[in-house]
């Protein structure tokens, strides 16, 4: 990993151009006066600028720009030194400012997590949230969804984890519906991160009773419908699209380990349903008017107990294959 790192004495002006090709082609133009220094980074969207006294800028490899404080001084300087006026990850074209907080979470804005979280009651978006978990852990230590979206149908949440390892756990739901997400409008818009180890009655992980929920990478695993149907996604009415991502080991006492659509749609594209089961449906269960068409992706490795493994259609529902793999499901 490379690192840029400036240091000069008190009253020297210094300016210098650094070209970096571990940024792809990102220029970084640092400038020096008194005890000041600024380096700002532009890319072709935007120039951001980040202002202090002593410090490094690190590269990361998913795109991302870290700015740290640095305190190791050799004695040549004074010790009146200026902390940094801003802290930012950019990535996704989107410049997230940290958060702090280990007992709450940000409604709106753009955020990264500094540290793992405990909250005891849900987080109800207002206007845009987008948090990147940036391999920490939200944990919900009460009796609650830890997001509830849609008090507003232009309500967005966009979940992203920069490092990989960011978790969504402990939920049990909004009303015991929706174990981590409890959607009624509004869109949800998952990057990242992993939802794991969540119960509710419907949708151990997310309930969608309005709205959107896009995932386009990430994980949904370890999660419960303890009681009805759905262990990882419950679509009651509006849309699940699934471009990317994997739903793994999800559980449902009746309908749909994976996925169960009683109304609205599941849009499959991409991505990977596997090791679910429940009494019927172990991958994806739809009736009741409800929708599922396989673009493309993934069904293996998923159990109904007493009927269709892979993908069962009751009632009402319906199931149209265009593409895709349905393997290993019995």
């Amino acid at each position: 990993m490379q690192k840029s790192f400036i240091r000069k004495p008190i009253s020297v002006l210094l300016s210098i151009l650094m070209v970096l090709s571990v940024f792809g082609g990102m220029t970084f133009t640092a400038s020096a006066e008194d005890q000041m220094e600024t380096i700002s980074f532009r890319n072709e969207h935007e120039v951001r600028t980040i202002s202090g006294t002593h410090f490094t800028i690190t590269p990361h490899a998913d795109g991302g720009i870290y700015a740290d404080g640095c305190w190791d001084f050799d004695g040549d300087y004074p010790d009146d030194y200026a902390e940094l006026t801003a802290e930012e990850i950019v990535h996704h074209g989107i410049t997230f400012q940290p958060w702090r907080s280990t007992d709450s979470l940000p409604k709106n804005g753009n955020y990264y997590l500094t540290g793992d979280v405990a909250v005891a009651n849900r987080t109800v978006p207002n206007g845009t949230l987008n948090l990147d978990l940036n391999g920490y852990t939200v944990t919900m230590s009460g009796s609650d969804a830890i997001f509830a979206i849609g008090d507003r149908n232009d309500d967005v949440l966009s979940l992203f984890d920069n490092k990989g390892t960011g978790k969504l756990t402990g939920g049990k739901g909004y009303e015991a519906n929706g174990g981590i997400v409890y959607m009624i409008a509004g869109t949800f818009n998952m990057y990242g991160g992993t939802i794991t180890n969540s119960a509710a009655d419907f949708g151990g992980g997310v309930y969608i009773k309005g709205g959107t929920f896009n995932m386009y990478d990430g994980a949904i695993t370890g999660c419960k419908a303890e009681t009805d149907d759905g262990g990882a996604v419950y679509v009651q009415s509006g849309a699940f699209n699934m471009y990317g991502g994997t739903i793994s080991n999800c559980t449902a006492v009746w309908y749909g380990g994976g996925v169960c659509v009683d109304g609205g749609s599941f849009d499959m594209y991409d991505g990977t349903i596997s090791g679910c089961s429940s009494n019927y449906g172990g991958g994806v269960f739809t009736y009741n008017g409800g929708s599922f068409r396989m673009h493309d992706g993934t069904i293996t490795g998923c159990k109904g107990n007493n009927m269709s493994g892979g993908v069962t259609v009751f009632s009402g529902g319906s199931f149209v294959m265009d593409d895709g793999v349905i393997t290993g499901c019995n």
